[in-house]
């Protein structure tokens, strides 16, 4: 019995030649590090003529022949390219806000507007801002026995200061000039 079969360089061959087309086909390998899915495709077993494949002489009768040997169906993984993805650009960078503060020091005052001996002062007020002409912020210091204070919590700007005293009796005198302080 005449059995034909593939043999295992043909066989290889064959193999290569349809992985090879697959890769083409499918765009190529998958670089080395990149994420991809996987696909498997089902290869069927082919037939290839080999060297002792001869036609038959003119006027010879048909030769029985057994059918061609199949090797196994194979599989081989084929993976798919990554899916390209949108990236994603990071928030920009924000810097942080300088926090600053501003040391103020005054004279305490001696004597009253009417020109009499000063006897019950009981505290100043800052006032401050970012316009020289408008202090809105106002800080009460209520220890008359103090001549400095820091305003803290400033950020980039400048600053505008001026300080007042007042009396037990509420009575408060003009606010001292303006003094100014840059934070960058």
């Amino acid at each position: 019995m005449n059995q034909r079969s593939i043999s295992g360089r043909s066989a290889a061959l064959f193999g290569s030649l349809i992985l090879a087309s697959l890769l083409t086909a499918c765009g190529g390998g998958i670089e080395e590090g990149s994420a991809s899915t996987s696909t498997t495709v089902d290869l069927p077993a082919a037939t290839v003529p080999t060297a002792n494949d001869t036609a038959p002489a003119p006027g010879t009768p048909p030769v029985a022949q057994s059918p061609v040997e199949q090797p196994p169906s194979a599989q081989i993984p084929i993976a798919e390219p990554p899916v390209a993805q949108n990236p994603v650009s990071p928030p920009p960078v924000q810097q942080a806000p300088v926090i600053a503060s501003a040391l103020l020091s005054w004279q305490p005052p001696t004597t009253n507007t009417d020109g009499s001996s000063l006897s019950r002062l009981a505290g100043y007020r800052i006032y401050y801002g970012t316009n020289a002409n408008a202090l809105t912020r106002v800080i009460d210091v209520t220890n008359p026995g103090l001549t400095s204070y820091t305003v803290g919590d400033l950020t980039s700007g400048t600053y505008y200061f001026a300080v007042s005293a007042y009396t037990t009796d509420g009575v408060e005198g003009d606010k001292s000039s303006v003094g100014s302080k840059t934070i960058s």
